[in-house]
This record gives structure tokens, C-alpha cells and sequence, in this order.
């Protein structure tokens, strides 16, 4: 049996989560120190005084999990990188019912995506565009 762990980090702006497996199952103190060794062998290589990091005062969290060093570190302590079958994402702050919506930001799937969910919604909801315009009329007025 293989166990699942979920390492990565958050910004303010984005998040990259690797999903590693490993024969063991670990607690979370126990992974905690597993990956603070691999970043101290991340560090080793990119902390230098002439890395590209000179604009700070080391590299970041980001900087190191997403180093080469890091995922070799990571192997060695017996974890090998999940893969998956198949994948789905959208762009997140797109309004899932409206083709157009941040259409900069979006692919095709998006888009297909919203068509069929909007596709799907009229048939439970037939109304539902009538009650949204009516809504924004209504949000109109108020804001006069």
C-alpha cells in the first residue's frame, strides 16, 4: 500500500501543491521534518553569495520546493511523485455559467464547460435567465 502526502506552499496570489507517495505512512510532524531536510539540501545548493537570489536575503519557500534539488531530495528520502490518470481544471474566478466571462483567462474547456453547465441548468431551472435579468434591473435601479 502507498501512502499520499501533500507538499507544497500558498502565496497571496497562487499555491503549487506536489502530491508524493511513499510505502510508509508518516504523521504530519514526522513529514514536516522530512521536508525540512529536503530543503535544507535545496538551500545548500541555492543559498550562495553569488546565486540570483542577491535581491533577497535567501530563497524563498517557492524558490526552493519547486528546485531540482528539492524533488531529488525527496526521492531519496523514498517518495516518488504521484501521477495521475487524468486531470481537470478551470480558471477559478470565471462565472461558471457564462461562456465569456474572463475570456482572456480562459480555454476552450472553460468554455465548453459553462455551455453545457448553463446547458444543464436551464433544464432544472428554465427561469433562471429571466430571474437573472430581472435581478440586474432591479440592482440598476437601486444604484441610481
Amino acid at each position: 500500500m502507498s501512502y499520499v502526502y501533500n507538499v507544497g506552499y500558498g502565496t497571496c496570489e497562487e499555491s503549487d501543491f506536489v502530491q508524493w507517495i511513499h510505502a510508509e505512512q508518516f504523521s504530519e510532524d514526522e513529514l514536516s521534518v522530512i521536508v525540512e531536510d529536503c530543503l535544507i539540501a535545496a538551500l545548500k545548493k541555492l543559498a550562495h553569495p553569488k546565486s540570483e537570489y542577491l535581491h533577497q536575503r535567501s530563497p524563498s519557500f517557492q524558490d526552493l520546493m519547486e528546485s531540482t534539488q528539492f524533488h531529488a531530495a525527496m526521492r531519496k528520502h523514498g517518495f516518488a511523485r504521484l501521477r495521475f490518470v487524468a486531470a481537470f481544471s478551470v480558471f477559478g474566478w470565471a462565472e461558471a455559467l457564462d461562456k465569456g466571462s474572463w475570456a482572456s483567462h480562459t480555454d476552450d474547456g472553460d468554455k465548453r464547460m459553462a455551455g453545457r453547465l448553463l446547458t444543464r441548468f436551464l433544464k432544472l431551472r428554465p427561469n433562471y435567465l429571466k430571474e437573472l435579468k430581472i435581478g440586474k434591473r432591479k440592482e440598476n435601479r437601486r444604484r441610481k
